[in-house]
């Protein structure tokens, strides 16, 4: 059965203090073990923070970028109707008042236009700094793994450590 980390790191502090070694090697070598464990599992505990936030951003974006789709397709849409007016207008050339809404109805496309390439430039932006998240994420995760690597090794350290401090004890060699 696997101990916690805590619990080793909580047994090794035993083991440092109470083991009798004449020139203190042993006890400052599973101290410094102790404390090494120690530290790389806060940073693990960092670790994981920082992906869940970073996943937490990420959705937040995405919703985002959900919106500025929608507000963008809806505006191209209003912006191809306008379009359509306006072509139908031209051809009932017999209008009188034909000239004035032509007018408004291109300065209507152009505002929308606008607002297209406002939102079609915010939607890349957003997905820039989506991308720019995931990447982060990817990183955060590679570390994750090292430090999960090295919190590995060092327990796998710690065991032998333990193991062979036990023989010991049992040969009397302490």
């Amino acid at each position: 059965m696997r101990s916690s980390t805590k619990t080793l790191i909580a047994a090794l502090h035993i083991l440092a203090e109470d083991i009798d070694c004449a020139d203190g090697v042993a006890n400052a070598a599973i101290y410094e073990a102790a404390v090494r464990l120690r530290e790389i599992n806060e940073d693990l505990s960092d670790a994981d923070n920082q992906v869940d936030s970073l996943i937490a951003e990420n959705e937040k974006l995405l919703q985002c970028i959900k919106v500025l789709q929608l507000d963008n397709e809806e505006l191209n849409a209003d912006l191809i109707e306008s379009r359509e007016y306006a072509d139908r207008l031209v051809q009932h050339k017999d209008m009188a008042c034909l000239p004035k809404d032509l007018e408004n109805l291109r300065e209507a496309n152009g505002q929308l236009a606008a607002d297209v390439e406002s939102l079609t430039t915010r939607l890349d932006d957003s997905r820039a700094e989506y991308i720019h998240l995931l990447q982060r994420v990817k990183v955060l995760q590679v570390d994750n793994e090292i430090l999960i690597t090295n919190n590995l090794e060092l327990q796998k350290r710690n065991e032998s450590l333990l193991a062979r401090t036990s023989r010991n004890d049992r040969r009397g060699w302490l």
